[in-house]
Formats: C-alpha cells, structure tokens, sequence
C-alpha cells in the first residue's frame, strides 16, 4: 500500500504497470499477470506499415538500420495528403505519434551519418577506437567525431532542408481540428476586469485631455482680452495726442479749442 500511494502521488517516478504487478503478486492470486492487458510491442515494419499503425493506434519504433531519409519522406508526404493523414478522420490520431517518431529517425539519420564519415577518416570501424581507458585515445576519438559531426551539419542543410517546413504543415493540420478550449470562467472574469480598468483609464485620460484643452482656451481668451485692453489703451493714449497737436495748432493761430479728453475729435 505504502509503494502504491507513493506512485499515486508521484506517478512521473513510477512504472505504473510494474507496481500493478507487484501488487497482484503479494495477493497470490494464480496467474495474476493475466489479469493485466498486453502490452503492444513495436515490430519493425516498413514506412507505410508505420504510417498504418499510427493512424490505428500502435506503437512504431525506429531502428537504428533503416533508411531514415526514405521513411521520413513517406511519412511527411502522408501526413500532408488531405486524402490521407491530413483528413479530419485521421490527423489527431496518427500525426501526434508520426511527428514523434520522424524525430528518432532524424537522431539516428544523424548518428549514422557521423559513425559513417569518422569511419571512413579511420579506415575502421570507428567503435573500435573507442578507449575510455586510455585518455589520449579518448581524446582523438572526441576529436574525429567533432570533424565529422561538421560534415555531417552542413549535410543536413540539403538532406533535411525542406523538412521543417512540411512538419510546420503538419502541425497547422493538426491544429486545425483540434477543439477549441471552452473558455475559463476565472480568465473571464479576468479578462473583463482588465478591459474595464482599461476603459476607465482610457475615459480618465480622455476626460483629463478635454480639461487641458478647455484650461488652454481659459488661458488663451485671457491673453486676447489682454491684448485688446492694451490695444485700446493704446489707441486711446495715441488720440489724445493727437487732440492735443490739434489744440496746439489752434491756439497758436488765435482760435479757441473745445479739447476736454480728445475722445470726441476725428483722427483726420
């Protein structure tokens, strides 16, 4: 009991089938394992098998042996064919696995590649210059593989070009039939709350832009009425003046002047 509640709550740790066995064991019942479903094991099949028993349901494995190249094209060009793996019927269930597996056979093409080159440098096998127990061997060893792992990355531009776009493909398909989410009532709320503190924000800045504006026009109309008075005041001054020149003119050619405050005598 102790080792099932420890798996319950850490199940990322466990074998959960291990701990059914174990379990079904101590009760001595007869031929327990039976009890328990098959467990499907992966058989080595070609690409379009493996193209098969994902859209069924069964595991596909990818061996070290193959021709990687070959079986990642027919299962890219399958998974894109809306006749095909790209259908509604077929997509969420094959293309999930079929990404995954494409990715093993894009390791092992890559393993391959670089035991290939570092051998053929050697002129061996290059697993039999493996010594951990010599340092200096070890060293040219990691050595070879660094140059052939160059080789082998400036390959991948032709071999595997095309590939992540077509995968990118598969997975717009893929997204295109999944559900749609049904919303969270809590982001909801969230979401609400964030748009009307932003609407009230958005109405503060506004109701603050239309203040300044109208305190503006204030200052604005003041600076006028200013102007106008000073202008006036001007004006005023200039008048009397010239009423005064007027006066003057008068009174040194004998005439008697009506000058009181120059408001009432015509500038001409």
């Amino acid at each position: 009991q102790v080792i099932a509640d420890r798996a319950a709550a850490n199940p990322q740790l466990y074998d959960q089938r291990a701990i059914e066995e174990l379990i079904l064991k101590q009760t001595k019942i007869p031929d327990a394992d039976s009890l328990l479903a098959q467990t499907p094991q992966p058989q080595r099949m070609n690409a379009v098998n493996e193209n098969v028993g994902a859209t069924m349901g069964s595991p596909i494995v990818a061996f070290p042996d193959q021709d990687h190249l070959a079986h990642i094209q027919v299962h890219l060009s399958y998974m894109t064919n809306p006749l095909l793996g790209g259908m509604a019927l077929i997509a969420p269930v094959a293309i999930p696995p079929l990404l995954n597996h494409i990715k093993d056979h894009i390791a092992l093409w890559y393993v391959n590649e670089v035991v290939r080159i570092a051998s053929q440098a050697a002129g061996r096998s290059i697993s039999d210059l493996m010594d951990t127990e010599d340092t200096s061997v070890d060293q040219e060893f990691d050595r070879t593989l660094a140059a052939a792992d160059m080789l082998v990355e400036q390959s991948a531009q032709h071999q595997l070009g095309n590939i992540p776009s077509i995968i990118q493909q598969a997975q717009q398909i893929l997204a295109s039939f999944s559900p749609t989410p049904t919303p969270d009532p809590t982001n909801v709320a969230m979401l609400a709350a964030q748009n009307q503190a932003q609407e009230t924000q958005r109405k503060a800045a506004y109701d603050q832009s239309k203040a300044d504006i109208e305190r503006a026009k204030i200052a604005s109309d003041a600076v006028n009425k200013a102007k106008d008075i000073q202008l006036r005041e001007q004006m005023n001054r200039e008048d009397n003046q010239t009423a005064m020149l007027i006066a003057a003119s008068e009174l040194e050619a004998g005439h008697r002047t009506n000058l009181k405050t120059g408001t009432g005598i015509g500038r001409n």
